[in-house]
């Protein structure tokens, strides 16, 4: 009800609303614990419901959709959609291209106070996009880093769990060739390297890899046992490499997760879930779209001459 308030409705009004605010949320079983005792994500489920409930003529969206698991987050991005087909103006604060090229028509690309750009949605993502390859390719060194050397950038927001009889010790990505990089390109094949540790012998173990958008949303990834890899046991030391060739995804950046697993994939060993952070740049200038580049051919065939043609 403060919520409302702020925004102009009146309590009976809000009243009337509840329910729906309360649905959209998804936090039925909650909705009698005091706020103060709610997450982050939870305040801010709550907040965007509010919002979405008021019929805004202008409604300025903050990186709220970085919360809440996958369904809440297509639950929000269509409701924003219906918004925008109803003529609401839309106001994206975001650090994701991918957001901004799906929803904004224009952009402003604010740099430590100040406006560095602002134009189409797609002119301005491409700008910034290009400077951040630029910056990208200054720290290609990397690849002689001791951070490059020593493992892939780690993610401070990635969880890790696990029963331990198996630990990953280390995660590398590495181009063809085996070396390190700090970046690849959607044409590069990447290889994701997992040391592990293992100090029991764990017959048919499962290794396992999935990539994900840095807003939690899991876009794929495969495990041993799915591509038909059989390893039949681990002890000791070792290491087991996932190829991506080539890796196929548009430039953005990227999490990187990390399993092992028992062959029935239900008993994870150690998994490391969002843990590694994955820089994909352009290669060339041009645009891309969506996720994936789908690897595809095309045929083309004249069934018939024009009827003013033919004879």
């Amino acid at each position: 009800f403060l919520s409302g308030s702020i925004l102009g409705i009146k309590r009976r009004e809000m009243a009337r609303r509840f329910d729906s605010i309360v649905d959209f949320s998804e936090l039925e079983r909650f909705i009698d614990t005091p706020v103060k005792h709610y997450s982050s994500g939870m305040y801010a489920r709550l907040g965007f419901a509010v919002a979405i409930s008021v019929d805004p003529h202008i409604l300025i969206v903050d990186e709220v959709l970085s919360v809440g698991d996958e369904a809440f987050q297509r639950k929000c991005f269509e409701r924003i959609r219906e918004l925008r087909r109803q003529g609401v103006s839309i106001v994206l604060v975001s650090h994701s291209l991918d957001a901004v090229r799906s929803f904004c028509n224009r952009a402003v690309w604010i740099s430590e106070g100040k406006v560095r750009a602002s134009g189409s949605a797609e002119e301005i993502v491409d700008e910034y996009a290009a400077e951040q390859n630029e910056i990208d390719a200054q720290d290609s060194d990397w690849s002689g880093s001791a951070r490059a050397r020593d493992a892939a950038e780690v993610v401070t927001t990635g969880h890790r769990w696990g029963s331990g009889e198996a630990r990953i010790t280390r995660v590398e990505l590495l181009d063809r060739d085996g070396q390190p990089r700090g970046w690849f390109t959607p044409v590069d094949a990447l290889v994701i390297r997992m040391h592990y540790e293992a100090t029991v012998e764990i017959a048919e173990p499962v290794f396992g890899i999935a990539l994900h958008l840095t807003n939690d949303v899991h876009i794929g990834g495969p495990n041993t046992s799915a591509s038909g890899f059989h390893i039949p046991a681990i002890s000791g030391q070792g290491w087991v490499d996932c190829i991506l060739d080539p890796l196929s995804v548009n430039p953005g950046e990227y999490e990187v997760s990390v399993a092992i697993h028992d062959r029935t994939l239900t008993h994870p060993y150690d998994h490391h879930h969002r843990l590694y952070r994955l820089k994909v740049r352009r290669e060339a200038v041009g645009r891309d779209h969506g996720i994936f580049r789908l690897p595809a051919s095309w045929r083309h065939s004249v069934q018939a001459p024009p009827l003013e043609q033919r004879v």
